[in-house]
């Protein structure tokens, strides 16, 4: 039985063969890699203004699980104002952790006495993949009994 020569095509499909070879599966569609939206989206009021949180999404439109999450957009719209008003964009920073935060929270400080106001989150990939937007229910800015001057 004769040798024959190792060159570098064979080299290539040694290699080809054994790590695999482009992704395993369909292909899979744009419009199904964005993430779900973050929902619920609740709101309070509480001393220093609104509350607003929701829960991370974990996974695609298309039921895969979601592990490029890069921020959160969160804006609002009151009655009688323009908007929607930009009011954070949370960066995603556990990535690497075991265990992701699964609820987010903040406080939306400008809301005056009075003003109905909706909140909008948006997940976001680190490709700029865009969920459905996720809204609260309205909500009318009150200090809370108890905890005023």
């Amino acid at each position: 039985m004769s040798r024959r020569p190792v060159t570098p095509a064979l080299v290539w499909l040694f290699l080809a063969s054994a790590l695999g070879c482009g992704k395993v599966g369909p292909p899979r569609l744009p419009e199904l890699a964005v993430p779900m939206p973050p929902e619920p989206v609740e709101v309070r009021n509480v001393a220093s203004g609104i509350e607003v949180s929701f829960r991370r999404p974990k996974k695609y439109l298309d039921g895969v699980s979601l592990d490029d999450l890069g921020s959160f957009e969160i804006s609002r719209s009151c009655e009688h104002a323009p908007g929607p008003v930009p009011v954070a964009d949370i960066p995603v920073v556990d990535h690497a952790r075991f265990q992701k935060q699964s609820r987010i929270t903040l406080v939306d400080f400008d809301p005056q006495p009075g003003q109905i106001c909706t909140y909008r989150v948006v997940a976001v990939t680190l490709d700029d993949y865009r969920s459905a937007p996720s809204d609260s229910a309205p909500i009318e800015r009150k200090i809370p009994a108890g905890d005023g001057p």
